[in-house]
């Protein structure tokens, strides 16, 4: 029989404890994995393990699942509510504060950059844009500016929620800074020294940034009212990904530095704390829209 259409019986609240179901799977295996199975210089595997297939296989599902089911499901939102809500204010508020963080990380990793460049024995023969360039240091510079600017846009956000003033629509071409941000991380990955023995730890970000740059890019369509029809799918196919992705990139690390073995984590993939706010507010954003008790009211975006 045919598919035709979207399926009214799959409600958004399936959609969601899909999603929980899978993270209560991942978040032990991926702690699990970073305590005793990764090594700290590498990022890679240091022995094999049953726990190292079946991670990449049920995030695969998982992610499958997540974009099929946002896909089919007749329950999903037509709009982003707006109007009070102080939650997601407050998560707007914190998203900036780590934004800016990010970016304050990030100037400080391209005066290293900068730094190590002076220090090289072919200094003479390497011109600093040919070195920025190899080592990623311009991408560096576009997170950081890109943060600032999704720093200020989430700034206007979270004040519409908190106040239920300002109409943060009219800023259409502030609203693209989040999704050129996840861009520029993502470039600045693929430009390190890319083997193997990272694959572990850089995989899973890439995912993670690739799932979130497709989020941002229909949030601003959404947000803005720019050719948005029928795209609030889309926020929960790759919103719920990249939640999922940033939970498992960012909890297992926090955890490891709360038990005191921050050690044990990989030199490029620290902990990021933007990483773990971006999940938690992209959570808040979907949830919002779609259980609010103004769901059928004409306060929406």
């Amino acid at each position: 029989m045919k598919l035709k259409g979207r399926v009214k019986s799959i409600p958004m609240m399936a959609v969601l404890c899909v999603f929980a179901a899978g993270l209560v799977a991942v978040l032990p295996l991926r702690t699990y994995q970073l305590m005793r199975l990764i090594e700290p210089e590498t990022g890679f595997y240091a022995s094999s393990s049953a726990t190292i297939p079946a991670l990449y296989i049920l995030l695969a599902v998982l992610t499958a699942m997540l974009v099929a089911l946002s896909y089919l499901s007749g329950r999903v939102p037509l709009r982003i509510l707006r109007g009070k809500n102080i939650g997601l204010g407050v998560v707007s508020l914190l998203f900036s504060i780590s934004l800016v963080l990010d970016a304050i990380s990030q100037t400080e990793n391209f005066l290293n950059i900068l730094s190590e460049r002076n220090t090289i024995a072919l200094q003479q023969t390497t011109s600093v844009f040919a070195y920025l360039i190899k080592t990623g240091g311009f991408a560096l510079i576009f997170e950081a500016l890109f943060a600032v600017l999704g720093c200020v846009y989430f700034l206007f956000f979270g004040y519409h929620y908190i106040t239920n003033k300002l109409d943060f629509s009219q800023f259409k071409i502030l609203a693209v800074a989040p999704l050129c941000w996840a861009m520029a991380r993502m470039i600045f990955r693929f430009s390190r020294t890319i083997n193997f023995k990272n694959v572990s730890e850089l995989l899973l970000e890439l995912f993670m940034l690739a799932a979130m740059l497709l989020f941002f890019l229909n949030f601003a369509r959404v947000c803005s009212r720019v050719d948005d029809r029928g795209v609030m799918w889309s926020l929960y196919g790759f919103g719920l990904p990249a939640a999922l992705f940033g939970l498992t990139c960012s909890v297992p690390r926090l955890v490891l530095i709360v038990i005191g073995r921050s050690s044990q984590l990989t030199a490029q993939s620290p902990f990021e704390l933007c990483d773990l706010i971006a999940s938690i507010l992209i959570l808040f954003v979907l949830t919002q829209a779609a259980f609010s008790p103004l769901r059928k009211s004409k306060s929406i975006v």
